[in-house]
This record gives C-alpha cells, sequence and structure tokens, in this order.
C-alpha cells in the first residue's frame, strides 16, 4: 500500500470536511442571533440633557449631550456620527453588556455616558448628525432606532 496515496487521500478528505464545516457553521450561528434567539430587538432612542430632560433651546457645537430611551436587546450601542459637507468631523459611541449602569436591564431604560460636540476635525459651525440605537447579532449591525439632529454653530 502506497502511504503517500492514502496521506493525499485522508488530506483531501479532511479538507473537503473543513470547507463543509466553514460554510455551514456560520450560517447555522447567525439564525441564532448575538442576542440568545431569533427574535427582533426594538428600542426607541431621543435627546437628553445632562438632568435627563428634553433640551430646551437646540443643541450647538460644543454641548454636551446624551441619548436616553428603552430597548429589548441585551447588549445595545447608541453611536453618534457627525458630518459637515459630507465629511465625517465627530464620532462617538456608548454601548452596555451584561446589567451595566446606566441601563437597566429589567426595564430596558437606557442613558448614554456625555457626548461633547467638538472634537479635532470639528472647531466649529454647524453638522448634521445621527445617533444611531442598534444591536450585533452575528456579524450585522441591526438598527432599532436612528434621530437625526442639526447641530448649530
Amino acid at each position: 500500500m502506497d502511504t503517500r496515496k492514502s496521506f493525499k487521500h485522508r488530506a483531501a478528505f479532511f479538507g473537503v470536511v473543513a470547507i463543509v464545516v466553514f460554510a455551514f457553521v456560520p450560517a447555522a450561528l447567525a439564525g441564532k442571533g448575538g442576542n440568545g434567539g431569533s427574535t427582533t430587538n426594538t428600542g426607541t432612542l431621543a435627546l437628553a440633557t445632562s438632568a435627563g430632560a428634553a433640551p430646551t433651546s437646540g443643541t450647538h457645537f460644543g454641548d454636551t449631550v446624551s441619548f436616553m430611551g428603552t430597548t429589548t436587546s441585551s447588549a445595545p450601542n447608541v453611536e453618534l456620527v457627525c458630518s459637515q459637507n459630507g465629511t465625517v468631523v465627530y464620532a462617538s459611541l456608548s454601548g452596555w453588556y451584561g446589567n451595566q449602569t446606566p441601563w437597566d436591564s429589567a426595564t430596558g431604560a437606557f442613558s448614554t455616558r456625555s457626548m461633547t460636540l467638538t472634537s479635532q476635525a470639528w472647531t466649529g459651525g454647524t453638522a448634521s448628525c445621527t445617533a444611531t440605537l442598534y444591536y450585533i447579532s452575528g456579524l450585522k449591525l441591526v438598527t432599532m432606532a436612528t434621530l437625526p439632529l442639526t447641530v448649530s454653530a
């Protein structure tokens, strides 16, 4: 018996098995979702001041903002991205995993950390911003709510 031929057959067999595993296992896991099942999570998102109330005079460059809302996700994230003339000048992210303050997993209520609307790339002027509430399911970001926001100069 030729051991080289036998080794080549074994290597080819294990190669085929590896291809099948890598092709089907991610698809099976993706169906489970990143939040413990295939249920769709929901959420609400609103602008808040440091006191937790809606701002009354609009949002301006240099202000400190946060967001509040509720969600059924077990791992929510809120991302704020601001652009001027199509160029991103600011990005910030708040996320929770487990029962971290200020997120209450029992009620789904959350508030983000404070975000100051300025950066090295954003030194003044009006910007168009979008806050997005999302969770991660497998390799996908699943959006639950968005909130457009115009920041004045």
